[in-house]
């Protein structure tokens, strides 16, 4: 009983596939970062390009390697004390925490542009992908998750507009026309 108890607890708060926190985890975690009002934290959108169109040539099982695989890859470039969040399809979210520098969230960004766009052999094919990204920052962003989570989506969808495979960080110039 107890070990059927804890992998519904598991399954809550976790995504089936990539074994990621999922947005319920999300949401709980930054309630918890929102509480610490002392605590700078920077909040990634990313949103993978062309993930649509690897899926579509390839099937779902390409999808599903790409998705896995990106889970690691996203893992490996962050430290054990932020979180990657899969919130759905191909959108992931990161939490860096306790941010000192809008340069480290910076060359994070960077990292996961690099990585994201090397390629994924899936049967001995090449696929590539990339990612768009975009970032806001608590508190100088936003106060609450949804604000937060608007304005680094907002940037995310600068960075397709321009092509995709970057990041941006939010600016005020930045509107719903945008998205």
């Amino acid at each position: 009983r107890i070990l059927a108890e804890d992998q519904i607890r598991h399954f809550v708060y976790y995504d089936a596939l990539t074994k990621l926190s999922n947005t319920k985890k999300l949401q709980e975690d930054i309630d918890i970062l929102l509480d610490n009002k002392n605590e700078k934290f920077a909040f990634l959108f990313i949103d993978l390009d062309k993930f649509k169109s690897a899926n579509d040539n390839y099937g779902h099982q390409a999808g599903d390697y790409i998705l896995k695989t990106v889970a690691m890859r996203l893992k490996d470039i962050i430290s054990s004390t932020h979180t990657v969040y899969r919130i759905g399809g191909d959108e992931f979210i990161i939490i860096i925490k306790n941010l000192k520098v809008i340069a480290n969230v910076e060359k994070i960004a960077i990292a996961i542009g690099e990585t994201l766009s090397a390629a994924f052999i899936y049967n001995e094919n090449k696929l590539f992908i990339g990612a768009s990204i975009g970032i806001s920052i608590f508190p100088k962003h936003g106060i609450d998750q949804d604000t937060l989570s608007t304005k680094a989506d907002l940037a995310m969808y600068k960075v397709k507009r321009e092509g995709g495979n970057g990041y941006k960080i939010y600016c005020s110039e930045m509107k719903d026309e945008d998205l």
